[in-house]
């Protein structure tokens, strides 16, 4: 029990005497005021060893034990926790807010497995800030302030070091690189797997094909029969996206179909891209070319981008030919010459166009 003498108003002692302080109503009870504060009480069982609980307060502050037996933490001491703990943050405020001290090379953070393999590890002050290893200690991911800025790793031939997986029904790309404003699209992967190829100020202009593989088809048959008028043997317009055209490009251009002459055998082939001529045979005479068999048809070219400036240079040159039923072959080359096209007494049946992307 406890004793309280006072020589003055403002001058009281207590002393203690054996015995425990106790209250005479639970939970009643208050050591202290705020007006009037005790500035520390000291715990122990020994004079020489015993904590003293204190603070310094700027304004009234209230500090609730939590309603649970264990140890408290200490702010000094490394610490073991033995429950899961939730970090909750208000707005603006971060949940976990890790800054090593001036000259520490350790960790700020690590994650380690059950068995105490280290499985994450984080140093803001190294080259490899961020790591991610596996069971056995090796590396696997690395993002860092060096050269890759970040690193996929595997351990062995059959394994994956990166696998990015769509969602259904996907619908953007699965693989996007961007330039460093984040506007133009350079690279992706869309969800039929093809490749999405873009081009620096190109902004979301895209072409989406394989290299050296076809990108563009046109399958259905295109009759040219008896007219000067220009018509295309494409069955649908084939888009090339602005400024997609960068120096060392290539669009390749195929096709194959039948001829047949129906009188004045007088042809004449260009090729347009954007609306303006690149490539022209001109109007050239053809060989005689029975109703049956018909002649076989075949068209290559090659369109090559070689400037780099805002209207661009684009080198064309290919190749028409015509093998007829007695075996009589015609070249008609088509290369930079404007003019214009026509197809006079001339039936032409395309059966099949591809564009290649190389």
């Amino acid at each position: 029990m406890w004793c309280v003498t006072c020589a003055r108003a403002d001058q009281c002692r207590c002393t203690r005497v054996p015995g425990n302080v106790t209250g005479t109503v639970a939970g009643a009870g208050t050591l202290g005021s705020a007006s009037l504060p005790f500035a520390s009480i000291y715990l122990g069982a020994l004079a020489t060893s015993n904590v003293q609980l204190t603070g310094t307060a700027t304004a009234a502050r209230v500090a609730t034990l939590p309603d649970n037996s264990g140890t408290i933490a200490e702010l000094n001491l490394a610490q073991t926790w033995t429950a899961t703990q939730t970090l909750a943050n208000g707005a603006g405020v971060d949940a976990l807010y890790i800054h090593p001290t001036s000259g520490n090379t350790s960790s700020g953070l690590q994650i380690k497995s059950i068995g105490g393999t280290l499985m994450v590890d984080v140093n803001p002050d190294a080259t490899g800030m961020f790591r991610v290893f596996n069971s056995s200690g090796t590396v696997m991911l690395t993002v860092g302030t060096s050269t890759p800025v970040v690193l996929f790793s595997s351990t062995a031939a059959p394994e994956v070091p990166c696998e990015a997986r769509a969602t259904s029904p996907q619908t953007a790309d699965i693989f996007a690189c961007r330039n460093y404003t984040g506007a133009d699209r350079l690279f992706g992967v869309t969800p039929a797997g093809l490749l999405d190829i873009g081009n620096q100020g190109g902004g979301a202009n895209t072409m989406a094909g394989f290299p050296h593989a076809t990108f563009y088809q046109s399958l259905q048959d295109v009759v040219i029969r008896n007219t000067v008028t220009e018509t295309t043997i494409l069955a649908s317009p084939a888009t090339i996206p602005a400024k997609w055209m960068v120096p060392g490009r290539q669009i390749r251009i195929r096709g194959r179909g039948t001829a047949q002459d129906i009188g004045l055998i007088t042809g004449q082939m260009r090729v347009k891209l954007g609306g303006t001529v690149v490539a022209d045979t001109t109007a050239t005479n053809l060989p005689s070319m029975a109703t049956s068999p018909a002649a076989v048809v075949d068209l290559d070219v090659v369109m090559t981008c070689r400037n780099p400036s805002s209207t661009g240079v684009v080198m064309c040159n290919g190749d028409l030919i015509l093998t007829n039923g007695s075996g009589t072959v015609s070249y008609l080359r088509l290369a930079n010459v404007i003019n214009a096209i026509d197809f006079t007494s001339l039936a032409i049946t395309w059966q099949s166009v591809q564009i290649e992307l190389q």
